[in-house]
């Protein structure tokens, strides 16, 4: 899909990092429905020059990664000082029309009263049961975005991004689940893929069972 110019990012210091958002459709099928805001953050370059920048992403899949910037700026303070480090908190994340699912200690807990660890065709369906409650739990809380989740809609926010960043390239750092969403991402725009890292081999494809094994 086609994704629709975006203004420049207004940024806004917060602390040691800059935070501003990105405005983004809930489904890019049909950008000229509902939208809503992706928190984005940035810390810039601290060398004489500016060489691009580094998207970051944590993994999860889902995980926040604002919060991280600050710590992960630090760490590579040294070598890559011409770099603008920028992250995200994902789609259903705060800041980002955040999901309120049933909270995690509570679906914990529901998993662990519903689940015996065995194979049995009872006890996997107990397990099932009790995950399909939480996703309904989402859908109640977020019906617009629920079935817009996915590497194909967070590969999409990354082009985003990139749109509103002003850049040609991305540069990416992504980290266990962010492994895959990097292949994605550069799979769908190839043209705008700089320098990837990509730290652990993660297929999209498969679910936790495969990912275990």
């Amino acid at each position: 899909e086609t994704i629709t110019p975006l203004p420049e990012i207004a940024w806004v210091r917060e602390g040691a990092i800059e935070v501003g958002v990105v405005n983004v459709p809930y489904n890019y099928a049909a950008p000229d429905g509902p939208r809503f805001d992706l928190r984005v953050a940035r810390v810039k370059h601290t060398g004489p020059i500016r060489e691009g920048v580094i998207l970051w992403n944590f993994g999860g899949p889902g995980g926040e990664g604002v919060p991280m910037l600050e710590f992960v700026a630090d760490y590579f303070s040294g070598p890559l000082t011409s770099y603008d480090f920028v992250t995200w908190n994902p789609r259903g994340t705060d800041g980002s029309d955040e999901l309120g699912c049933t909270d995690d200690a509570t679906a914990w807990e529901a998993i662990l009263d519903a689940y015996d660890g065995s194979l049995e065709a009872s006890s996997v369906e107990a397990l099932l049961e009790t995950m399909r409650d939480f996703i309904d739990s989402c859908r109640s809380s977020n019906p617009d975005l629920i079935d817009h989740m996915g590497y194909m809609s967070w590969t999409d926010d990354m082009e985003s991004i990139r749109i509103a960043l002003g850049v040609e390239q991305l540069s990416y750092f992504g980290a266990s689940a962010g492994t895959a969403l990097g292949a994605v991402y550069a799979q769908r725009y190839p043209e705008r893929v700089g320098r990837f890292v990509l730290d652990s081999n993660v297929s999209p494809h498969g679910g936790l069972q495969a990912l275990l094994m």
